[in-house]
């Protein structure tokens, strides 16, 4: 689709498609509604373009983040016209964009989850373990860089995506936490 779209860091994919599709289910009735909104109305509006603005920025997509900052200003200033008008095309963006994180997200859930090689997985668990211990950001995300390149099962994918979370808001101790939890597991 969209070359930008391919410098998406995968780890981070999964998390901004969660809250893209929330923002959309929260939008998309509010933009059904004819006539004027309400201020509860116009307040959930500025809220959820607010929080892709900052997720879109997040992850890459500037030309994106730049017109959801246009319509949070727009709301925020009560510019109907500007919201009515510019939205629409918003929200399409928004949308092929999941629908292209999204079925990436497919093509690797279909890989052959019966290959999980534990022993490279515990490898590498064990140096984001050591990463936290030395808040070292750039530790923990080569580790599940490599961690990444090979397919894994759901629940590998859900461990994955927890700490990636978790990095998005550096917060060592929770990511030692879940990755020393999965160790003593194995």
């Amino acid at each position: 689709m969209k070359p930008q779209y391919d410098s998406i860091n995968p780890r981070y994919a999964e998390v901004f498609v969660r809250d893209a599709q929330k923002s959309l289910a929260a939008l998309d009735p509010i933009m059904k509604i004819e006539g004027a909104w309400s201020e509860d109305e116009l307040r959930t509006y500025t809220i959820y373009v607010h929080g892709m603005k900052s997720a879109l920025a997040s992850i890459g997509i500037s030309n994106l983040s730049v017109e959801a900052l246009k319509l949070e200003m727009a709301a925020r200033n009560s510019d109907m016209d500007t919201i009515q008008s510019d939205t629409p095309i918003f929200i399409k963006s928004l949308r092929e964009l999941v629908d292209y994180l999204s079925a990436d997200k497919d093509n690797q859930a279909t890989a052959d989850s019966s290959n999980d090689n534990l022993p490279y997985l515990i490898e590498h668990l064990q140096s984001v373990v050591t990463a936290c211990d030395e808040f070292d950001e750039s530790g923990i995300e080569n580790a599940i860089t490599k961690i990444l390149e090979k397919p894994w099962s759901g629940q590998i994918k859900d461990l994955l995506n927890s700490i990636s979370l978790h990095l998005l808001h550096s917060d060592f101790d929770e990511i030692k936490e879940i990755a020393e939890t999965f160790l003593r597991k194995d």
